[in-house]
């Protein structure tokens, strides 16, 4: 079987990293090489950002938002009411095992 490739992980890039570096290649003329490599943020995603930002009407309105959102099941209220709830039957001696909990999320 042949080896696979495997490929770089980068973290997620922080807001005001990805602001700054799309700030300094638009306002101060910046490349996106030089840019990547002092933000430490992949040249791509930089360079896309720039593109958007481009097309704005309003270029001062550029802001990044990580997309960490998007695998979210429950809202944020739905899911404190789950957890709550789960901290109150095991204080009532009622705990509920891993099946049971999936079972009782499914039903709500």
């Amino acid at each position: 079987m042949p080896r696979s490739k495997i490929g770089k992980k980068r973290p997620i890039p922080s807001a005001k990293f990805m602001e700054d570096a799309v700030n300094d290649v638009l306002k101060h003329g910046l490349s996106l090489r030089i840019a990547a490599v002092k933000y430490e943020i992949s040249k791509y995603a930089i360079g896309r950002y720039v593109k958007k930002s481009k097309s704005n009407q309003d270029e001062s309105a550029f802001s990044y938002k990580p997309k960490i959102d998007v695998k979210k099941i429950f809202s944020t209220e739905k899911e404190a009411e789950i957890v709550n709830y789960l901290k109150q039957a095991s204080r009532l001696q009622y705990g509920l095992t891993t099946i049971q909990t999936r079972k009782l999320i499914v039903m709500l």
